[in-house]
């Protein structure tokens, strides 16, 4: 049953011509059973393409990337062989992709709104990385809601890597062309009603007619697919409800198993009508007959036809002869088992499978499909009430929300482990700016006799007082916690405590004992071969040396951190590479790597989920783009980044993403819009008792008011900040503060600044330089200043800067020729 379809043919054409300098990405939206799948045929088969077609299907939450074995298994068999047991999906991803990108082509991912976490990250990925020459095509029914199918897709739009094809329903013209020469073409009009234009409704339709020569119109799809499936013979019938409930595939072996009677001649039979269609399946030395649903709206249909005494039952026959055949590899198998024996209220095999299944899970760092069993572990935990194991779930659980962002239902779980889960509780509670109760908990939790239990709490203990700027209190914490790691003798512990004792006298501004913890840290990780820890330790010495404006052995560092970083395929580890990686470039004014590594920690970002990732990364690039005077593209990453920071609750960045707008419109010229967005930052700091990530609101409102002529208000607030930065130890790197302070006070903060300011990287140098220039004016040594700035200001491409200083300078000295030269910069600028 063939519709013409110009219109869409049209508009994947028109997706189709860019591939040849990248591959491209399409979505194709509209109802379930609308035709997607014929369109996306006919296109290849007009352009003279491969077509290769991908289903995702709701069981695959129960064997990740199942779907994805059987796409190889039929296009790319040889792959299979690659593939062991410990393979990580990562890998299968890169593999496939090589292999894909031979070639011109076409490869359709059908439904991706029942994709599980691992095969929506695959469909993300190859979005990613798709080869010139292949278009991937997903399809997403219209009438699906998947949260992070949907994020998923909006990203791929935002960032510009997919189109949007939207297809219509089948017009009524072309439904009276189907219906013509049948008596069913007297009822259009109630047809057209009906089916909404539906293609899997004409199908069954027809199908229907032709075998009961009945006139009869449906109430929908899913009423024409049961009256069809009230045609078939009870055996037919038998070997459909079986395979609905089997998966997203099933087999031959099976359905004879649990009938005792040999189903070939119905299986051809429903293949022939188009219920199913076939495939081969390898598994070991060994070649299985399976079959596939052609269109899993027929699946869900037979499914609900089954009631539900008979579906626990199937689902036990069919778990019983899965333990008997090698239908699956072995973890497939476990993936299988815990499903069917879940479903049958199996409790003792299903404990067992799904215990297997969550471990399994967890180590390929799948903690989306975790949660789902575990859930339905602790539905089976609940009846047996075994007490012990309950705990281990807790855990298990708490761990696993915690990794898929569900902080506020990791929280209940941790509540239930009472103690020891209360000091994770805790670390958690740090994490989104809640301190003050992750204090309370950790208070108690010290007091517990457990050695382990108080070791971690003083570990979180410590981490919350840095976030917090009490480098005292977590210096104190933290040598607690190394002391009893030392006593329990837990290596990896010890560790820990070095390198967050390193990180609290980084923020500290003391380099040298920083780096001397690193180090401590460092050996033993090395030790223990811990590339998780040599990772880190590797980013936070690439902080270390960019603090000391020793920018080239930072990035040295920072790309050390990131190729082990993509020796462990830790995607969101080389996220955070990429984003540090083009701080150094933003520093040095090497604009395009530096929007092409925070291009890049957007890319991994999304692939792992990491929204603080893509919060640090948007922040980053509303900050370039305003020092370059691009301010429509600065305030749209700021406000990205304040939108994410509101859904995730990050104090953190919220205050960030406020801030940098007070510092686009600064620019701008819009001083009273910039202190509203300054105070916004500091009412959050000050709300959350974050005062470290706030404290400098109150500098972008002193220069806001200097701007305005207002010195006495812009002293004020920057004598607020200092005050702070002295008490934190960490003034020598005040230079903006002392170089604003300058202007409203005169050569003797020029004297204070030189004495108390070191120069760390070329920012330093330029606010130094600014603020002679302005207090010195026409004197030699004002004029001097001026230039080096200006020539500094160019070369590193603060062209926004660049413009406010000279209009600033120009006003002092009374220079008319350079205000009238900032001006002929300033009409460069995207937003004038």
């Amino acid at each position: 049953m063939r519709i013409p379809r110009e219109k869409e043919i049209e508009k994947l054409e028109n997706v189709w011509r860019n591939t040849d300098k990248k591959g491209k990405t399409v979505i194709v939206l509209g109802p379930l059973g609308i035709g997607k799948h014929s369109i996306l045929m006919d296109f290849a088969r007009k352009i003279g393409v491969d077509f290769l077609h991908y289903r995702c299907e709701r069981s695959d939450e129960h064997i990740p990337l199942g779907s994805l074995r059987r796409f190889m298994s039929v296009y790319y068999p040889d792959l299979l062989r690659k593939i062991k047991k410990t393979t990580k999906p990562e890998k299968v991803y890169d593999l496939l992709l090589e292999t894909v990108s031979e070639g011109k082509k076409i490869v359709y991912f059908e439904g991706i709104n029942y994709a599980d976490y691992l095969s929506l990250k695959f469909v993300t990925y190859f979005a990613l990385n798709a080869p010139k020459g292949v278009m991937l095509a997903v399809s997403y029914p219209t009438e699906a809601e998947k949260e992070d199918l949907s994020s998923v897709l909006e990203h791929l739009i935002m960032e510009d890597l997919a189109s949007v094809v939207l297809v219509e329903p089948i017009s009524k013209e072309n439904i009276r062309k189907i219906l013509a020469g049948t008596p069913l073409e007297n009822r259009v009009d109630e047809i057209v009603e009906k089916s909404r234009g539906n293609l899997l409704y004409m199908k069954f339709l027809l199908q229907y007619w032709q075998k009961t020569h009945d006139v009869k119109v449906f109430e929908d799809p899913r009423d024409a697919i049961a009256e069809n499936y009230a045609l078939l013979s009870d055996m037919e019938k038998e070997t459909l409800r079986i395979g609905a409930l089997m998966g997203n595939m099933f087999f031959q072996d099976v359905v004879e198993d649990i009938t005792g009677k040999k189903v070939e001649e119905y299986l051809q039979k429903l293949v022939a009508e188009g219920w199913i269609t076939r495939f081969s399946q390898r598994y070991g030395n060994e070649v299985y007959r399976g079959y596939v649903f052609t269109h899993e709206f027929i699946r869900d249909t037979v499914e609900s036809m089954v009631d539900h005494r008979s579906r626990r039952e199937i689902h036990d026959k069919i778990a019983r002869s899965i333990e008997r055949h090698n239908l699956y590899f072995t973890w497939e198998k476990a993936y299988e088992l815990a499903h069917h024996y879940y479903e049958a209220k199996n409790t003792d095999k299903g404990i067992k499978y799904l215990n297997m299944v969550a471990d399994l899970c967890m180590n390929i760092y799948d903690f989306r499909s975790a949660v789902y069993y575990l859930k339905q572990l602790e539905e089976f935990m609940n009846i047996l009430d075994h007490h012990t194991e309950r705990v281990n779930l807790y855990g298990k659980l708490s761990h696993a929300l915690t990794q898929t962002g569900e902080l506020k239902e990791s929280v209940w779980y941790y509540d239930k482990a009472v103690a020891y889960l209360n000091v994770q509780k805790a670390d958690i509670l740090r994490k989104i700016g809640k301190f003050k109760d992750a204090l309370n908990l950790v208070k108690d939790a010290c007091t517990v006799k457990d050695p382990y239990i108080k070791m971690i709490s003083y570990k979180v203990e410590a981490e919350v007082f840095r976030r917090m700027g009490l480098y005292t209190e977590a210096l104190n914490s933290s040598k607690k916690h190394l002391n009893l790691a030392k006593k329990e003798g837990n290596e990896r512990e010890i560790a820990i405590a070095y390198k967050t004792l390193g990180n609290i006298w980084l923020s500290m501004m003391d380099y040298a004992k920083g780096e001397k913890y690193y180090r401590m840290a460092l050996e033993i990780f090395k030790k223990l071969k811990d590339l998780w820890g040599i990772s880190a330790i590797y980013n936070n010495m690439g902080i270390v040396y960019s603090y000391r404006g020793q920018l080239e052995k930072a990035k040295q560092f920072y790309l050390k951190s990131l190729r082990l970083d993509e020796r462990m395929r830790d995607y969101d580890g080389m996220g955070t590479a990429y984003n540090n990686i083009g701080t150094i470039y933003e520093e040095l004014g090497e604009y395009t790597e530096a929007i092409d590594a925070y291009q890049k920690s957007i890319k991994y970002n999304l692939l792992t989920g990491s929204m603080d990732g893509l919060e640090y990364a948007y922040s980053n690039l509303a900050s370039l783009y305003m020092g370059r005077g691009r301010f429509t593209e600065a305030i749209k990453y700021a406000d990205r980044e304040i939108n994410i920071a509101k859904k995730t609750g990050s104090v953190k960045f919220q205050i960030s993403g406020y801030m940098n707008l007070s510092n686009i419109y600064c620019y701008m010229g819009n001083y009273e819009e910039s202190v509203e967005y300054a105070r916004k930052a500091w009412s959050i700091a000050e709300k959350h008792r974050n005062y470290y990530d706030g404290i400098d609101a109150y500098y972008y409102m002193a220069r806001a008011y200097h701007a305005m002529g207002d010195d006495s208000k812009c002293q004020e607030h920057v004598e607020f900040v200092l005050k702070h930065y002295q008490k934190w130890g960490i003034e020598d790197r005040a230079s903006h503060l002392y170089s604003l302070l300058a202007r409203c006070k005169g050569e003797k903060t020029i004297q204070a600044m030189e004495e108390k300011v070191k120069i760390y990287g070329p920012s330093d140098e330029y606010e130094i330089l600014m603020a002679k220039a302005i207090v010195y004016g026409k004197k030699s040594q004002g004029r001097r200043s001026y230039e080096r700035a200006v020539k500094l200001l160019k070369k590193l491409n603060k062209y926004a800067i660049l413009v406010s200083f000279m209009k600033e300078y120009g006003a002092k000295v009374g220079d008319r020729k350079i205000i009238e030269e900032a001006k002929k910069i300033e009409n460069g600028f995207e937003y004038f």
